[in-house]
């Protein structure tokens, strides 16, 4: 039972409109100043306060997923930096390994040449001159 039953009992169901507006229009302007003045005491302002608390959370959401799309972003550059930097490391080691493949095989050359040299100069020294005369 409300305090407006209480009070007024079963005239209120049989009175005619706005009659009585004069004993009930002071507690209508006391709840209305209550809950104008004290914004804790409405759910209205309940629901107001969550929606304020949702939108802080949402814009702190927002913003630390823009700054995980920017360290994102800088991942995949760094990636794509990398993936350039192999490519050239790889082409490098390449052109590397054939100049020292051929720097080998020059100087193998230069070895055999000069190992048959000098072959050549103790044969020809042993055999009696260029022409090898006795040894044949």
């Amino acid at each position: 039972m409300t305090r407006f039953e209480r009070q007024y009992g079963t005239t209120a169901k049989t009175a005619l409109p706005y009659a009585m507006d004069s004993d009930f229009n002071k507690v209508l302007q006391n709840q209305m100043r209550y809950y104008t003045n004290n914004p804790e005491s409405g759910t209205i302002s309940k629901v107001q306060n969550e929606i304020d608390d949702l939108k802080q959370i949402m814009v702190k959401n927002i913003d630390s997923l823009s700054e995980r799309g920017e360290r994102i972003e800088l991942l995949v550059n760094k990636a794509e930096d990398l993936t350039n930097q192999s490519t050239q490391f790889q082409r490098q080691s390449r052109d590397l390994r054939r100049a020292m493949f051929w720097k080998n095989v020059k100087m193998y050359l230069l070895i055999g040449g000069i190992g048959f040299a000098i072959f050549w100069i103790i044969l020809s020294i042993s055999c009696g001159g260029l022409g090898i005369p006795k040894c044949r």
